[in-house]
């Protein structure tokens, strides 16, 4: 599953904040994403998983963030856990496992190292048909 959210450099992470030129896009994402509140109430059968609750996750978090996104440009950010568990339910990095987290984004990390085949394979794949 998929979630496309356009977090506009006019918005803040949280709702009382107004637009503040101190915090770039990176500061927006990743306070995002550390302030996520899990539901209360689930079905039976049904949990969460909040890798942004693990101090490693949060400085490969903020370290990706601020490598990539440490500006105030507009931007739509994609969402999802592709290979859930193995991939952002790790890393809390959206479709990154943390192999590809230190081989392609250049951030070492003591993660558990999984590699999620299936989706890093097929973008593996296109890098190459494209190029870099």
């Amino acid at each position: 599953m998929v979630y496309v959210l356009k977090i506009m450099p006019i918005n803040g992470y949280k709702s009382e904040n107004k637009f503040r030129p101190d915090l770039t896009f990176a500061d927006r994402a990743s306070g995002y994403f550390f302030n996520i509140a899990l539901p209360k109430k689930l079905t039976p059968g049904i949990s969460t998983m909040n890798p942004f609750e693990n101090e490693e996750v949060q400085r490969v978090v903020n370290e990706f963030f601020k490598k990539y996104f440490e500006d105030n440009n507009s931007r739509v950010i994609i969402l999802g856990i592709n290979q859930g568990r193995f991939g952002g339910g790790v890393t809390g990095i959206p479709f990154t496992d943390p192999v590809a987290l230190e081989k392609y984004c250049g951030i070492g990390n003591t993660l558990k190292q999984y590699r999620t085949r299936f989706m890093s394979g097929y973008l593996d794949e296109y890098i190459r048909i494209c190029g870099e």
